[in-house]
């Protein structure tokens, strides 16, 4: 019979910043398939989500490696965020606001 997996509910912040700090060292591949990973509900609970996802480094890895759409343009909108698959739900996850697409 198969268990469900274990999930991610609860860690000290000091840990999350570790955490943090060691999905920032790892290579592209690997970021990207751990971010998507805990982007699960069974895997990982929200809370955690907001607090590894919160620093602007963090979610600038996030887009270098695709998982969310490069800000582009002066006023910092993602203008062409209608051509990445998937990125909502990431982003809804992390708790970054959902952008609109602008012409």
């Amino acid at each position: 019979m198969l268990r469900p997996p274990l999930r991610w509910t609860e860690t000290p912040a000091e840990e999350i910043a570790i955490i943090r700090r060691d999905l920032l060292k790892a290579n592209d591949r690997d970021f990207m398939e751990i971010v998507r990973l805990l982007a699960h509900d069974e895997y990982c609970s929200a809370v955690l989500l907001l607090e590894l996802g919160r620093t602007p480094s963090f979610r600038r890895r996030m887009a270098q490696v695709g998982l969310l759409p490069p800000l582009r343009g002066i006023d910092g909108h993602w203008h062409d965020a209608h051509r990445l698959g998937g990125y909502r739900t990431i982003l809804a996850k992390f708790g970054i606001p959902v952008p609109t697409p602008r012409g």
